[in-house]
């Protein structure tokens, strides 16, 4: 019986334990992306100098991505994972990925997806260049699938964008990374984004949305 029982006892706290590590892992992630965002929504393409970007990789674990990096010119990689989470089967795999580059001293674009599985519901694209062809042409394209569900934002974002779209793009639910049974569709992803379908009709029609980067950055 005492065998029984403190195997029992060993099972249980260890499967706490195991939450307990889990929990605190997840909380950090969201923490991270939290603050990430925050401080991505102080950088302004076009704006802000390559010192700047290089802060915001050295506070939030960005890593160089091009071969040369100096003071003209760089690229970063940020990422962010459930993994934990994911690893249990207690949540979809969700992952944050952020890619920034900096021209000719400044930075020139930034490029963010949020995933859920190996598919970017959201993805915001933001260009110092108005001109850009590369580039999708309307600035917010919310889509749905056939049974209504919320499926995919593309945003672009150019100098000329309103404050507004911008601030609402950048304020993404990174309580997704965290939470237990994770996300559905893009509308938890994005709420602030998808307030705007009421203003602006969905689109159903597939059309390009401009570069985007997976993980391991193709």
């Amino acid at each position: 019986m005492n065998f029984v029982r403190w195997f029992w006892v060993l099972a249980i706290s260890l499967l706490v334990g195991t939450l307990g590590w889990v929990g605190l892992c997840s909380h950090n992630t969201r923490t991270r992306a939290t603050s990430f965002l925050s401080d991505l929504a102080h950088l302004q393409p076009g704006t802000s100098d390559k010192e700047a970007a290089a802060n915001l990789a050295k506070r939030h674990g960005g890593v160089v991505t091009s071969k040369l990096c100096d003071a003209s010119s760089c690229e970063y990689w940020f990422f962010f994972e459930n993994t934990m989470l994911a690893r249990l089967k207690l949540a979809p795999n969700t992952k944050l990925t952020t890619y920034v580059r900096v021209e000719d001293g400044k930075l020139s674009f930034v490029n963010l997806n949020y995933w859920l599985g190996q598919q970017a519901w959201i993805v915001v694209n933001e260009s110092s260049c108005s001109t850009c062809q590369d580039l999708p042409s309307a600035e917010l394209d919310l889509r749905r699938d056939g049974d209504g569900k919320a499926q995919r934002a593309v945003v672009t974002l150019k100098p000329e964008s309103a404050p507004d779209l911008r601030h609402r793009a950048l304020q993404l639910n990174a309580n997704c990374l965290s939470k237990v049974g994770g996300c559905s569709d893009a509308s938890e992803l994005a709420p602030e984004l998808w307030r705007l379908e009421s203003a602006k009709p969905p689109v159903s029609s597939h059309r390009h949305t401009g570069s985007q980067r997976d993980p391991a950055g193709n």
